[in-house]
């Protein structure tokens, strides 16, 4: 599986230096990717990653809607924030799966799946200040998020090497 984010693609279409923003992406992102997605299935979620034109602290404020002026014209695009969650309803293709609650937690016939999406700085973060051998003795990124979940903590190492931004 590819993940591609406007970031990504413009880092991509560098051919000088992996780090310059090419905003000629963006169309590219526009017309050949999210537009097909958009026509073809119900509910897009696009959220920005690190080299996104987006706020750099956590969380990421959505992108734009200017930035996507075919793929705005769908109802089913929809830009988030960084990290981002969100309630998906179970199909009857899930009604054997018991593992779908209401806002209740009870059993209910409107279950639900709740996702939480990250773009991966928080990610990218522990792994880069863990030892695999140290304290969190971090194997790989499956182990980060297995980690992050057993401590209930989305960006353990902010804000001290994570940018995060402060509600007062």
């Amino acid at each position: 599986q590819t993940n591609y984010t406007p970031g990504s693609i413009a880092k991509k279409a560098s051919s000088t230096n992996s780090e310059i923003y090419h905003p000629q992406a963006l169309p590219t992102v526009d017309n050949h990717i999210l537009t097909p997605l958009c026509a073809a299935i119900p509910h897009v979620d696009l959220m920005p990653g690190e080299l996104d034109p987006s706020n750099y602290a956590l969380p990421q404020r959505p992108m734009p809607s200017g930035l996507f002026p075919i793929a705005r014209g769908f109802s089913s695009f929809n830009q988030v924030s960084n990290p981002y969650a969100v309630n998906v309803p179970l199909t009857d293709d899930d009604s054997n799966v018991n593992a779908g609650y209401d806002n209740d937690g009870n059993d209910d016939d409107n279950a639900y799946r709740l996702f939480l999406g990250s773009s991966g700085q928080n990610f990218d973060d522990v792994v880069k200040y863990s030892l695999s051998n140290g304290v969190f003795g971090v194997a790989d990124r499956l182990d980060v998020a297995q980690r992050l979940l057993s401590w209930g903590h989305l960006a353990p190492t902010a804000p001290d090497t994570l940018g995060i931004n402060i509600d007062k």
